[in-house]
């Protein structure tokens, strides 16, 4: 199985693994390339890429990011196996793009690269689901229950 990379640009990075047996492949900034508002910025990679049949890819901050005070603008980036555009890096910042210009100078990886199997289930419109021991109780629901005897 194969991720297949097209080099957009010269100066791209490959993405890599730093250990053999890490899920994801390191994805490295290399140029500044649009401002989306005051605090979030795309980033380019200077790659495409082709996911085997199937499969999809999941774009997930690295988790040394949050020592330079950025985060990925959408949590988690999903990359459609039919997209053969630039893979961009969306992000906030905390402060101004000139003190983050040194990510793209340095050539730090800031997000990983994920390849997931792609599941494409029908929906189904039903009048019941069955019932459980959680039920209804959402957002921090089981939260609520620890050390309550």
């Amino acid at each position: 199985m194969k991720l297949l990379v097209k080099v957009l640009d010269e100066n791209a990075i490959i993405p890599t693994r730093a250990h053999k047996t890490d899920s994801g492949l390191d994805l490295t900034p290399i140029r500044y390339a649009k401002r989306i508002d005051s605090i979030t910025h795309l980033l380019g990679t200077g790659i495409a890429i082709k996911p085997p049949k199937g499969y999809y890819v999941d774009m997930v901050p690295r988790s040394s990011i949050i020592k330079r005070g950025i985060m990925l603008a959408n949590s988690i980036g999903i990359i459609d196996d039919t997209y053969r555009g630039e893979v961009m890096i969306p992000i906030k910042l905390d402060n101004s793009m000139n003190e983050y210009m040194d990510l793209i100078q340095q050539r730090l990886p800031i997000v990983q690269l994920i390849l997931r199997k792609l599941y494409t289930p029908e929906v189904e419109v039903v009048d019941d689901l069955d019932s459980t021991d959680r039920g209804t109780g959402g957002f921090g629901h089981t939260d609520s229950k620890i050390g309550r005897q």
